[in-house]
Formats: C-alpha cells, sequence, structure tokens
C-alpha cells in the first residue's frame, strides 16, 4: 500500500501545482487579452473614422465640381426656336445658370449655330444635344 499511497500522494500534489499555477498566471493573462482587444477595438474605431474623412472628403469634392459644372455657362435659347428651323446665332445666348445644368447641356454657341431643331425650344430654354440635329440644314 505504501506505494500506491505515495503515487497518489505525487499526482495529487503534482495536480495542485497545476492548478495553481493556472490560478495564478491566468488573471494576467485575461488580463492581457483585454487590453489586446481595446487596442484592436480602438484600431477599428480610428480606420473607419479615418474613412468616413475620406469619405466625406471624396464626396465634397464630387459636389464641388458637380457644382463647379452647373455654373457653367450654358447656350440658351433667346427667343423661341421651332422644329425645323434652321438655328442662328442672334437666336442663342452663352448664359451661366444657377440652377442644376442637365449634363447634355451645350456650353458652345458655335456647336449649335447652322443646326436644325429637332424640337421646339422655348425661349429662355437650355439648349441640349437631343433639341438639335447634329448635321447642318441645307
Amino acid at each position: 500500500m505504501d506505494r500506491v499511497s505515495s503515487f497518489f500522494v505525487g499526482n495529487v500534489v503534482g495536480i495542485t501545482i497545476l492548478v495553481a499555477g493556472v490560478l495564478i498566471t491566468a488573471p494576467k493573462k485575461i488580463k492581457e487579452t483585454e487590453a489586446i482587444q481595446k487596442q484592436e477595438q480602438l484600431r477599428k474605431e480610428q480606420a473607419a473614422q479615418e474613412g468616413a474623412l475620406k469619405s466625406s472628403a471624396d464626396e465634397s469634392t464630387k459636389n464641388d465640381s458637380a457644382d463647379s459644372k452647373a455654373m457653367a455657362p450654358v447656350v440658351v435659347a433667346s427667343e423661341e426656336i421651332t422644329k425645323g428651323e434652321q438655328i442662328a446665332k442672334n437666336q442663342l445666348v452663352l448664359k451661366n445658370s444657377s440652377d442644376k445644368v442637365d449634363s447634355d447641356s451645350i456650353r458652345d454657341i458655335t456647336k449649335v449655330v447652322g443646326k436644325t431643331a429637332k424640337i421646339d425650344v422655348h425661349k429662355g430654354s437650355a439648349i441640349t444635344t437631343e433639341a438639335i440635329d447634329d448635321s447642318p440644314s441645307r
């Protein structure tokens, strides 16, 4: 029995040392893990803020360029132009518009003079690519 008792006592002592080691080191490991998780969370938040700032700056740049396009001069009818009529220079004016301008609005009078109106264009309306025939009238 002596051998068996020694075996059990040895195992109990070994297990006790193992458990004590775990109990001593576990809180330290938990704190280290929590610190690492907090650092990762801070990095994620900083990256999200930087991404939001970059996105905001990109959007601002897009809006600035859209606004500058909207304020570009456009060709406007200075009088009524009827469908099928050849457009003369005296029927047009270059005007800065404070309203949003269609992307197909024409910005150069020389691209309109001598063309044929495909639709009726009202006085004060911007001339668009859809409103004129691309080939000169005969």
